[in-house]
């Protein structure tokens, strides 16, 4: 929840949600999202492959804490 709580940018949340199903939503294609966007499909591909790398971080600092 925290890690979604920070993000600051509303498309950002919006492939979060979109790609994970985060918050209930349903999970949907690149295609979908970028439509919903208003972004091309490469744009979603690169923000989703930052969140994903920026999440996995954040996971491995907290296991690392453990």
């Amino acid at each position: 929840d925290s890690y979604y709580a920070g993000l600051d940018d509303p498309t950002d949340k919006l492939i979060f949600e979109g790609m994970t199903g985060y918050g209930g939503r349903k999970v949907r294609s690149k295609t979908k999202l970028a439509k919903m966007a208003g972004i091309s499909v490469a744009a979603v591909s690169q923000r989703a492959t930052k969140l994903s790398n920026d999440y996995n971080d954040v996971m491995d600092k907290l296991g690392a804490m453990i």
